[in-house]
């Protein structure tokens, strides 16, 4: 993965030339597509799912519903506008779908926010901040134009040679097959993308005029035409930091062209991050503005009442070993669990392995773990109320183990290269064998962990958003 990030920032360095198809530049809405062909997170062949009859029937009636209760070009002029997706909505308050993070930050000036969300219309509960809208609405007569859409042949021409620019910087023309695939499915995704957003800027131009936005925010990379869109209109945009920031992220650290006035308005004008520490971890022409990560504060200033509201904490009749898999080294944490099972004492220690979403499918690869008494496997579950009720916490380079600092409890860390470079040494003991890490439980002589996670996580996020709004947007809130 490091190596990634660095053919990535290579390309920003050494692409001289613009590669343009009717007014969208190529590199800037292909970066983040290319980055993960190269990690190999993609499944050349993967087969979609298949839908069932049921399944087609409730979107088709479901968007012929919202299409008339919940038309984005209904909506009224808003000042703050979210782009999340779907999967945001993370937890059921009252019974209604709650975004973890942007529905605090939204409840807090209601009357002049909107989210917009992507992959809606499937859900079947309300969502706890009223002001929904679904994105689809905003791109559905785009998914009509498409299928009448053609590439001229000077337009393929260009990106033809735009993909073949990009194969002899990272030095992958005509080396293999797996080097032909990665250069063959770039090229794919570059027209299936440049036709998608050919086919839906109108709409969504004419919905940001509509609305008249003073900032548009989202959570990921992937809306970086969103980006010179809003800035033609004069819509300022933000990216707010989704999970953890560091040097190994394409989307948080671009090379020396993104700084260019012509290349710097795909990119937003603002990075809005948890805490100040993670400004040191990223490279990016944007404004830095540190407002912090409402959901979290109010989680763990929620567990701590709990607390003092008690007297005093309980304790487990075992010491629990919290397990936080990833997925790309799953593996080794089902290894990691069988060790322990096999060489703590079950009357003394308890093992949760806390399963990673996309693990979830894949029972073969953890169904070894059934078979042992000390070992509880968790598909779903609060994090935070798991690591409160634990002892230990075992993870890599997860978001998870920032998370855990205000818990003030030992971090084991799987050393490799990608946690060696994204978390300070200063944060958790590193292991990178099982015996090393049965070391690590068994040896008693720690003292609580005293991190000053505020570094990470500012608590006083309702006066940084509010400044914001005010210095940066120039928003007039009472």
């Amino acid at each position: 993965m490091i190596n990634v990030i660095d053919k990535i920032i290579e390309i920003d360095n050494k692409l001289k030339k613009d590669y343009v198809v009717r007014g969208i530049n190529l590199w800037p809405i292909s970066r983040t597509y290319l980055s993960i062909l190269l990690r190999n997170d993609i499944e050349v062949n993967r087969k979609k799912d298949k839908k069932s009859y049921k399944e087609m029937i409730f979107k088709i009636y479901n968007f012929s519903i919202s299409s008339v209760s919940n038309n984005p070009f209904f909506a009224k002029e808003k000042d703050i506008i979210y782009l999340s997706p779907f999967e945001a909505n993370r937890e059921i308050r009252d019974n209604k779908l709650y975004n973890i993070y942007y529905d605090e930050l939204s409840l807090t000036y209601p009357e002049r926010t909107l989210i917009v969300e992507s992959g809606a219309l499937m859900r079947k509960k309300r969502r706890y901040f009223s002001s929904t809208i679904p994105q689809e609405i905003i791109t559905f007569s785009g998914r009509i134009k498409r299928r009448f859409l053609n590439f001229q042949r000077q337009e393929i021409e260009v990106v033809n040679e735009f993909v073949n620019n990009i194969g002899i910087i990272l030095g992958i023309n005509n080396k293999n097959d797996n080097d032909n695939i990665i250069l063959d499915n770039f090229k794919k995704c570059i027209l299936n993308t440049v036709k998608n957003l050919l086919c839906c800027r109108d709409n969504w131009k004419r919905w940001m005029k509509r609305i008249s936005p003073k900032i548009i925010i989202y959570h990921n990379s992937s809306p970086q035409i969103i980006n010179l869109w809003a800035h033609q209109l004069r819509i300022k945009t933000a990216q707010y930091q989704h999970g953890i920031i560091s040097g190994l992220q394409p989307s948080y650290n671009y090379g020396d062209i993104f700084f260019e006035d012509k290349y710097k308005t795909y990119l937003p004008d603002y990075l809005i991050i948890r805490g100040d520490k993670w400004k040191q971890y990223t490279r990016i022409p944007s404004k830095k503005i540190t407002i912090g990560y409402p959901y979290f504060s109010k989680k763990i200033k929620g567990i701590y009442d709990n607390k003092i509201e008690n007297g005093k904490e309980e304790k487990n009749e075992k010491e629990v070993v919290l397990i936080l898999s990833q997925w790309p080294i799953r593996k080794d944490f089902v290894r990691y669990a069988e060790y322990l099972a096999n060489n703590l004492d079950y009357k003394q220690y308890d093992i949760i392995f806390k399963l990673h979403p996309k693990f979830q499918e894949k029972v073969k690869e953890y169904s070894s773990l059934f078979r042992y008494k000390n070992i509880s496997i968790i598909k779903e579950g609060e994090i935070y109320d798991l690591i409160n009720q634990s002892n230990y916490i075992i993870s890599s380079y997860s978001t998870a183990i920032y998370e855990a600092l205000p818990f003030k409890k030992p971090i084991f860390i799987l050393k490799n290269d990608i946690s060696e470079a994204t978390i300070p040494f200063e944060i958790g003991y590193r292991f990178s064998k099982p015996n090393e890490l049965l070391r690590l439980i068994l040896n008693k002589k720690y003292k609580k962990a005293n991190y000053d996670y505020n570094n990470y996580f500012d608590e006083s996020w309702k006066t940084n958003y509010s400044q914001f709004l005010i210095n940066e947007i120039g928003l007039n809130i009472n």
